[in-house]
């Protein structure tokens, strides 16, 4: 895609799963989209989703990686998007990465 914007993501696809899953997010003209080749046919946009869904871990962006410390409390806030930007999440990149 070639797009400084996107970024890998692994976490939880649901807040109950046992299992890690990765997807892609994706800033798009329109906004934020979740891209999950895995589980849907269509892009999902950020804000149709819950707080117990595509819970982020760790992300990876051509500029580094980011660490989503304590991230169900985050969500919990006004945007779901402050959860996974790490514009808006500083204190979570890793030095180095």
């Amino acid at each position: 895609m070639n797009d400084q914007s996107l970024r890998f993501v692994v976490g939880k696809a649901r807040a109950v799963s046992g299992m890690s899953h990765a997807w892609l997010l994706w800033k798009s003209p329109d906004g934020w989209l979740i891209l999950d080749a895995t589980n849907y046919s269509a892009p999902i946009e950020l804000s149709r989703v819950g707080p117990n869904e595509f819970i982020p871990q760790y992300s990876y962006t051509a500029s580094g990686k980011f660490v989503h410390l304590r991230v169900t409390e985050r969500m919990r806030g006004p945007t779901r998007n402050t959860a996974i930007t790490p514009e808006r999440d500083s204190k979570s990149r890793e030095d180095g990465a």
